[in-house]
């Protein structure tokens, strides 16, 4: 699944947890698993996960990214989290989880500074392509 529109800039980002919109489902081999208003819906299983976020920290702050299970209130796997000063570029989460049940998942990004305009992701305005935000790419091993 990803984030992604036809054109513009990314929305600014909050001081706190700030919600990754997926909106495109690309493939979906899981049988039970859906997406649906920025939730991913997950049978219980194992799994593999990376997911891609695009950031702008303006003024200066500490960033992180997060797979978060929404259904139980928890983190099932956060990413390495660069500080930016001014500053763009990707952030990822990478891993492996488990669930017993189905459960409802997103894509969320920390920002310790709120960065007006842009701060989850700035635009490439190149025509004919759609601008890209975050990506979550999740594969069911058992």
């Amino acid at each position: 699944a990803t984030e992604s529109q036809a054109t513009g800039v990314e929305r600014a980002a909050a001081v706190g947890w700030n919600l990754r919109h997926l909106n495109t489902l690309h493939v979906n081999n899981i049988s039970g698993a859906s997406l649906s208003a920025n939730n991913v819906i997950l049978p219980a299983g194992e799994y593999l996960a990376w997911a891609n976020f695009a950031f702008w920290q303006n003024p200066a702050g500490h960033i992180k990214p997060e797979i978060y299970n929404l259904t139980d209130g928890t983190s099932i796997l956060t990413g390495a989290q660069p500080y930016g000063n001014a500053s763009g570029g990707m952030m990822s989460v990478v891993g492996h989880f488990v669930l017993t049940a189905t459960k409802t998942i997103q894509l969320r990004q920390y920002h310790q500074t709120a960065s007006a305009t842009n701060g989850l992701g700035v635009a490439n305005s190149l025509t004919g392509y759609p601008e890209v935000y975050a990506e979550l790419l999740v594969e069911k091993i058992a």
